[in-house]
């Protein structure tokens, strides 16, 4: 946020999102035990209003990795 903050001084707003709970590591090696897990191929179908969302605003988004 600093970073788009000093970047950007004239935005009113910032938005930071962590989206990960980090359940998705309790199935590593990172804790200690090798565990044998199946994922399943599924879609994730999106709806038009999401599209419509994403597209409206997908412009004006900073993402610093």
């Amino acid at each position: 946020a600093l970073k788009v903050a000093r970047r950007y001084p004239e935005a009113g707003v910032i938005v930071t999102m962590i989206n990960d709970t980090g359940q998705r590591y309790f199935s590593t090696e990172l804790c200690g035990v090798k565990k044998e897990i199946e994922i399943p191929e599924r879609e994730h179908p999106m709806d038009d209003y999401t599209k419509e969302q994403l597209d409206k605003y997908q412009a004006g988004w900073v993402i610093i990795e």
